[in-house]
């Protein structure tokens, strides 16, 4: 799309060439701009024994059987009414998804599951377009 409209410039004889050049870096400009505030991101994620205060308790990647895993996620660049998804897999076999509202451009948040499974885990945090933004690995023991 963006290189048809800067060849549909360069062919258009009814504008002359100091203007093409402007209109081009103009343009450019523009799609720089779209790009960095669709870029959504995880700027840091870390699974941990609790959240106290928006922040995260005791980072670790290893947890007892029955206990909660908490997801602490810090988003950058995201769209304001949107939202990110956290997927928990037990092994390949999704077992709980919990939604979380983009309220803000850049926020805190988490989300918890009570690992009733020993075993591998993984926490895939999702983005409104279905793109995994970041994955964790962790084990729960008996």
């Amino acid at each position: 799309m963006q290189i048809e409209v800067i060849k549909h410039l360069f062919n258009n004889p009814y504008i002359n060439p100091n203007m093409k050049t402007k209109l081009t870096l103009l343009f450019c400009c523009f799609v720089l701009m779209a790009g960095q505030a669709l870029a959504q991101e995880i700027e840091q994620a870390v699974l941990c024994k609790n959240v106290e205060n928006h922040e995260a308790v005791e980072p670790t990647t290893t947890f007892q059987k029955g206990e909660k895993a908490w997801c602490w996620i810090k988003v950058v660049n995201a769209p304001v009414d949107t939202h990110i998804t956290v997927n928990w897999y037990h092994g390949d076999e999704l077992k709980h998804s919990t939604e979380l509202a983009m309220k803000y451009e850049s926020m805190r948040t988490y989300a918890y599951k009570t690992l009733y499974d020993a075993g591998k885990w993984r926490v895939d945090i999702v983005g409104a377009d279905g793109t995994v933004l970041k994955s964790l690995d962790f084990e729960a023991t008996e």
